[in-house]
């Protein structure tokens, strides 16, 4: 940041500062100086310097009474200071020469707007009081511990990386506004199907299995879903008999299903559906995975099944 009149915090220099006016001396009013030499003054902020003039007494200097005055500024050159503002004391014509000293003492003006700078966020305890900042950046990992975030304009609302929250509602990316989350306006069309994001999705399709394809396993995909689904329940019935199961699978893929082979005979197994006398023959399958439209299913069969068509009914969801 360029160097300012009006900066708070200032720099002293190197030792060496003093220096004294050259012509053509300063008038009163004026905003620059021409000096012998700023070696040792800074550059990078404003600079706060005293301006008297002395009367060689006995071989002393010794400041004229009333001339010493306070000044911030901006060292521009190698000879000049320039956007004075007086600080203290009282402007007045300084003639150039070696009595007229400039220099950079510990000046009250300094040490007060040192302090009235930090005191403007800062208690006198030394904690922060009300920030008011351009920007707050916290290192990563970091926390901000806050009870309030509140809005610095009406008619904003506070941004949290791309979620506008406004009047206590949360603004959705088409300006529909929603009471908490849970009003009515919140509908399907406005939420992704996206995998990962969204709403409760469920979609039912159905389709059935021969009894005797083959299984060695074999790979079967079932599509129409219109979503990679996270987890499936199936019913499998062969029509006019006993045989039926219920099964499902989980977003991991974990599956469990409860069949029957005969009156009042049921059984548990890890696959998602079984057609199966439980003894000597089945036909079972389990997720393989879930696709973008629907999912895959491995088939496996052992011995020679009961002839006859098994029908499934899949309850998708997301």
């Amino acid at each position: 940041m360029a160097a300012n009149t009006q900066d708070y915090f200032s720099h002293v220099g190197s030792p060496g500062t003093a220096t004294t006016l050259a012509a053509p001396g300063h008038l009163i009013g004026g905003t620059s100086i021409t000096v012998v030499s700023t070696t040792n003054w800074s550059t990078d902020t404003g600079v706060v310097f005293a301006m008297d003039t002395v009367s060689i007494v006995n071989g002393v200097e010794v400041r004229d009474v009333g001339s010493y005055t306070e000044w911030t500024g901006i060292v521009t050159g190698a000879t000049t200071i320039e956007s004075m503002v007086l600080r203290y004391g009282s402007d007045q014509n300084y003639p150039a020469g070696s009595t007229s000293r400039v220099y950079i003492p510990v000046a009250s003006s300094r040490e007060n707007r040192l302090v009235d700078g930090l005191l403007i966020e800062h208690k006198q305890t030394g904690k922060h009081a009300a920030v008011t900042a351009d920007s707050v950046v916290v290192a990563d990992g970091g926390n901000i511990e806050v009870d309030h975030i509140l809005e610095a304009a009406a008619a904003h609302g506070v941004d949290i990386d791309g979620l506008l929250i406004k009047d206590g509602k949360l603004a959705t990316n088409d300006s529909v506004v929603t009471d908490n989350i849970t009003a009515g306006a919140v509908t399907n069309a406005k939420l992704s199907t996206t995998a990962g994001n969204g709403a409760l999705f469920t979609k039912i399709i159905t389709a059935t299995r021969d009894a005797g394809a083959a299984g060695a396993p074999t790979d079967v995909s079932y599509t129409g879903v219109g979503f990679i689904p996270s987890s499936i329940k199936c019913i499998g019935v062969r029509d006019g008999t006993l045989y039926r199961s219920n099964g499902f699978s989980d977003s991991a893929k974990a599956n469990h299903c409860t069949y029957q082979s005969a009156a009042n005979v049921y059984y548990d197994i890890a696959a998602l559906t079984s057609y199966s006398d439980q003894a000597s023959w089945a036909q079972s399958a389990v997720v393989k995975s879930y696709d973008a439209d629907g999912f895959t299913l491995t088939w496996t069969k052992a011995g020679t099944p009961a002839a006859g068509t098994f029908k499934l009914t899949f309850i998708c969801e997301r």
